[in-house]
């Protein structure tokens, strides 16, 4: 998955609109803050962003 600067701006998470289901898409702070907490139940994957 790629996904455009442009479109993200500054949000640090959003949904994908054109899903099917809701994925919720978040920023690598974000990412580092939930693992820095140790939650549990959530599996991240790289997307890349251009």
């Amino acid at each position: 998955m790629i996904l455009g600067k442009e479109k993200i701006g500054d949000h640090k998470a959003f949904l994908l609109a054109d899903s099917r289901i809701r994925l919720p898409v978040v920023s690598l702070e974000v990412v580092e803050s939930l693992l820095r907490r140790r939650v549990m139940g959530v599996q991240f994957k790289e997307i890349e962003v251009i």
